[in-house]
Parts: structure tokens; sequence; C-alpha cells
């Protein structure tokens, strides 16, 4: 572990909407000056993905964009994830428009997107569960955190817990979500599957947290 590392802040958080009202908070009071980088969450190719297939909604790609346009430099710490085939996602896009427009469907094009679908949300689910075992993704992480030292980091609670671990001086913030009377099925997933955050410096409570800016 290296005592010299100049990253100030790790901010852990949940991929759902309300953090991002938070985030920016959080990272405009801890910089009132500004930041010089920021790595989050995102692979090395997102940076290659063609700008009309970029999930607009997607936690991370909307927190890049709003500080690359401030002219923050991005760095891509998610080394480790895998993208999935091109092919995979175009049977799915093609099918979608085809549905959407009417048009009909052979049995053979449902198969296809049947397998697809699985394909695509199956992956990242396998994934997660070999990260939460073997840590491989946050092993990534914590290699370019260490190799870039931007000067903040905003990840997924797990991932930020793996690098406070290894870094114990760096300040960690954690956004957590307490509120217990939404029913929405993915708050309830979100608090049935985060890992608590017990390492960090500091926690906020996004469910009973009024946000000054939202992204």
């Amino acid at each position: 572990m290296s005592s010299n590392n100049k990253t100030e802040l790790i901010l852990g958080v949940s991929h759902i909407p309300e953090f991002l009202r938070v985030t920016r908070d959080v990272l405009e009071a801890k910089f009132p000056g500004g930041l010089e980088s920021l790595m989050l969450e995102l692979p090395p190719w997102y940076a290659n993905v063609p700008e009309e297939d970029i999930d607009r909604n997607e936690y991370f790609s909307r927190i890049k964009k709003a500080y690359e346009q401030r002219g923050v430099k991005i760095v891509y710490g998610d080394i480790n994830r895998r993208q999935l085939p091109k092919k995979v996602d175009d049977i799915c896009r093609e099918f979608v428009a085809k549905v959407n427009a009417g048009e009909s469907i052979s049995s053979k094009e449902i198969l296809k997107n049947v397998y697809a679908s699985i394909y695509v949300f199956g992956d990242p689910i396998m994934t997660a569960f070999r990260d939460i075992l073997f840590h491989t993704r946050c092993k990534g992480m914590l290699n370019v955190m260490e190799t870039a030292q931007p000067k903040a980091v905003v990840a997924g609670n797990l991932h930020a817990k793996y690098l406070k671990k290894a870094h114990p001086e760096i300040q960690y913030v954690a956004l957590v979500y307490k509120h217990l009377n939404d029913e929405r099925f993915i708050d309830r997933f979100v608090r049935l599957f985060d890992i608590s955050p017990h390492n960090a410096d500091e926690l906020i409570d996004v469910s009973t947290y009024h946000a000054k800016r939202v992204f």
C-alpha cells in the first residue's frame, strides 16, 4: 500500500437515479475549486462506443458527460469488465425495431432474440457473482486508481469498499438508501444485495437527502 496516493476521495454509490441527485453535490462540496480528474466505473472500451449506442440513462455515462463538459479528465477504471459481442446487441435492437414497426416476425427470429436476451441479462449477473467471489473487477479498478491517481473515484459500493480496504488513508463516502417504504422492485433489489459499506468514513442516506442539483 502506497501512502503517496494522490486520490483524495472514494465515493461509493448504487446504480439508481436517486444517487445521481447527490453525487454532484458531494463532489462539489469536497472539491470546491473543481476536479482535475475523475475515475468512474466505466471500461476503457466505453470511450469508443458510438454516440448513438450510449445509453443516455446509464448511471456513469451521465456523470461522465457532465464532468467532461467541465473539462475534467475522465479515467476509465473498470478495465476487467467484458464487452458484449456487438452481434448479440444488434439482434436485440433489430427485434425491438421490428416489434415497434409492427412487422411480422418469424419463429427463428423469436428464438434468436430469446437467446440474445438471456446473454445480455445473464452475463452481467454471472459477472457480478464472479466479482463478489474473486474481486476480478475490483482488482482492476485498484490497479487503475494506483497508477492514474485520479483526484476522486465514483464506483459502486462493492468496489468502493475494496478500494478503501486497500487504501484506508483515502476518505470513503458511501451513499446508501435506507428508506423502507418505497416498494419499487429496483429499490428492494438494491437493499437486498447491497453489501453494507461498513468501512466508510461517512454515510449519506439518499432517501432523506435534499439534493441541490440533478444531472
